[in-house]
């Protein structure tokens, strides 16, 4: 299996358990309740690939984890937009939501996003992990760099 295939496998279960959890329908998950994540992974630099068009409209949510803070991101999708515009709208939003003055964000590729940390600002390593998408058709895979 390769890392594409894992990450999208990873991605459809990421957001099946979310919106079953919030139908009730995971045992000890309340209705009202997203997953509760396990800590996450900690680098400088993270990628987001995205890959595909989005079937349906929704929202894609990411969560940034810095200095024991946990910040959600939240991207409105559009039904009908490519992985291009996908990834522009995810970094504009990461551009600003995400905490001021403590990361570069760039797509690349231009169906990726890199998301590094700023040197110089006493910034220390960030956690950056997928919390749910509700895009259809968008597949999205997240990678220490």
């Amino acid at each position: 299996m390769n890392r594409n295939t894992i990450g999208r496998a990873r991605a459809l279960i990421l957001g099946a358990t979310a919106a079953l959890g919030m139908m009730g329908l995971v045992p000890g998950m309340a209705a009202d309740t997203a997953p509760v994540a396990k800590p996450p992974s900690l680098s400088n630099k993270w990628r987001v690939e995205f890959d595909g068009r989005a079937h349906t409209g929704g929202e894609i949510i990411f969560a940034i984890s810095l200095d024991g803070v946990t910040t959600n991101i939240t991207t409105t999708i559009p039904k009908g937009e490519g992985e291009n515009a996908v990834a522009k709208l995810v970094r504009d939003q990461l551009r600003l939501q995400a905490p001021a003055n403590h990361f570069h964000i760039e797509t690349d590729d231009g169906e990726d996003v890199l998301v590094k940390k700023k040197f110089g600002t006493g910034t220390d390593n960030f956690g950056l992990q997928l919390v749910s998408s509700s895009v259809t058709g968008i597949l999205i895979d997240i990678e220490k760099e």
